[in-house]
């Protein structure tokens, strides 16, 4: 896992340029990863981790030194994502938001999933699979300041994200 950080911090050095930002995602243990790589990648802005697993507590060592925003996606706490262990890393972490989606497997993180994931960790579904993907890019886009509106869709009050809420789609973890 460190040297899948390093690789990711390294890949960020190699396409970006001086003044340009970055923003380390992953999903399940590419989740611990990102939060690796922001501790050690200064052109970080912020990371998003998609159904993190942390293995041996790695993640949860490093997030008092994530120094940037968070951002965790979770499905429901099963086998899969190491019973939701990743959940724990983001109530660690000081600028850290952290949301279930409602009903999700860990497959639902994945594009496209394997029928294999599907049997072992739970189906996917469209529905879950379009609240994920608009939070992601609401995130990406909000951080980045491409649409500093995307905010709306994973803060408390936004009215995106409250719809979501009101409908049973997320629950607000942190």
């Amino acid at each position: 896992h460190p040297r899948n950080a390093q690789n990711a911090v390294a890949l960020s050095r190699a396409l970006t340029g001086p003044g340009q930002v970055v923003i380390h995602a992953g999903q399940s243990a590419g989740g611990l990863a990102a939060v690796l790589a922001a501790v050690d990648d200064e052109q970080t802005i912020a990371v998003l981790a998609l159904d993190l697993t942390d293995a041996n507590a790695l993640a949860l060592e490093a997030a008092s030194d994530v120094s940037v925003r968070a951002f965790g996606l979770f499905g429901e706490a099963r086998s899969c994502n190491a019973d939701g262990n990743g959940v724990e890393v983001f109530d660690a972490i000081l600028d850290a938001r952290s949301i279930r989606v409602v009903g999700a497997s860990h497959c639902d993180f994945e594009a496209p999933t394997t029928r294999t994931c599907s049997v072992l960790c739970g189906r996917t579904d469209a529905e879950r699979n379009f609240v994920i993907r608009a939070l992601m890019a609401a995130f990406v886009s909000a951080e980045t300041g491409l649409d500093p509106s995307g905010a709306d869709w994973f803060t408390l009050g936004g009215l995106a994200f409250e719809g979501l809420v009101s409908e049973n789609r997320v629950v607000l973890l942190r």
